[in-house]
Parts: C-alpha cells; structure tokens; sequence
C-alpha cells in the first residue's frame, strides 16, 4: 500500500525545478505546501542520483571535479558527500591500469602462433590440448620428432592423493573423465576459430 503522506512524483519534478530557478528551501516549501525536510530530501536524491549517472556515462571523473562542478552551479558540497553518494549508487573507485595487458612481446608471439598454425588438423590440437594434461603432450604433428615430454613437478602429491579413499559423504561430481572429453572436445572444435580471430584482429585483443 502506498504511503499516506507519499509526494507524487509530479509534485517532486516541480520542486526540483524551482529549485533550478534559484529558490530557496522555505520559499519552495510555501509555495507547494511541502514541510522543509521533505523538500530537502528530494532536491538530495535527486543531486544524489545526477552524480550517479554522470559519473556511469563518464566513468574517469573525478570527486574533485563533482565538487567544482556543484560549486559552480551553486552546490557546496564536499569530497566525502560525493563519494558517499556514489558509493550508495554502486559505484568504486579503482585505480585504471598503467600497463598493458598484452606487452609488445606477447602480441608479436600471439600473431606469430597463430600464423604458424593455422592449418593444424584436429589430432593435432587434441594431442597439444588434451594429452598436455597427461604428460604425454605434443606440440607437433606425431611422428615428426618433435614430441615433448611434460614431467609433472607434483607428480608424487597427485599420486599420494589418488590413493587416499574417498569419504562417502563426498558430493564431487563422478564424471570428471566424460567432463574432461567434452570440454577437450570443444576446444578443439573452436581453437582454428581463435587463431583467424587472433589474425584478423591483428594479434589484438578478440571475442571468441
């Protein structure tokens, strides 16, 4: 149920343009017939709820800017308030990234993979992505003498825990091995897909 003493939103509008017009609190709640605090209220969360959507349509903003901003439209208000306000809007503030996340290097390699490899055959993405795993793992064609044997570091910690029995009460899904070939199988269906997306967008970041 609605409240009793509830300002409809119309009512709200024009007590936020007078306010705009330069009118004082007292003349507003005269001439609306509003108590004071209420008309307080409002003119705060609509202030509240501007500075929210300013700063998502431009999210580099500064509170000091905010607050200069308001200072020349006739606001005081200080840092504080405005961070609090942004705060209750769901906003953060984050210090943006200085590095890149790709270096030179990296984008240089990426290309150059993907160039290198554009016309590998299924067999071999399985053996490079599904058998890695395993330690019997190749990044060539078989046959070539080029495969390349992983030794697990953590081999022993792996099989010191396949032997522990597992609780009963243990609720871990029972088909890891299907979950695996699935996900093997899927990868390897879209990785050609990744590199002419790494080529076509020029070693740059990509959406597969």
């Amino acid at each position: 149920l609605p409240k009793t003493k509830e300002i409809i939103l119309e009512l709200k509008k024009k007590i936020v343009e007078a306010r705009d017009k330069g009118q004082g609190y007292i003349a507003i709640s005269k001439q609306f017939t509003v108590s004071r605090n209420a008309v307080c209220c409002i003119i705060a969360k609509t202030l509240e709820r501007k500075i929210v959507k300013d700063v998502s349509k431009e999210p580099r903003t500064s509170a000091k800017t905010i607050v200069a901003d308001l200072a020349s439209s006739g606001v005081d208000v200080s840092r504080n308030t405005v961070v609090t306000a942004l705060h209750c809007g769901g906003l953060q503030q984050h210090r943006r990234r200085t590095s890149p996340l790709l270096k030179e290097q990296h984008i240089v390699a990426r290309l150059r993979f993907a160039n290198e490899h554009l016309k590998g055959k299924d067999e071999f993405w399985y053996c490079c992505l599904c058998l890695a795993k395993k330690g019997t793992g190749c990044f060539g064609a078989s046959g070539t003498g080029s495969l390349v044997w992983r030794i697990c570091r953590n081999l022993l910690i792996t099989m010191t825990q396949s032997m522990i029995p597992k609780p009963r009460s243990w609720s871990g899904p029972f088909n890891l091995e299907q979950l695996e070939q699935f996900t093997c199988a899927n990868l390897v269906k879209t990785y050609s897909k990744r590199l002419l997306s790494v080529v076509a967008q020029k070693r740059y970041s990509i959406d597969y």
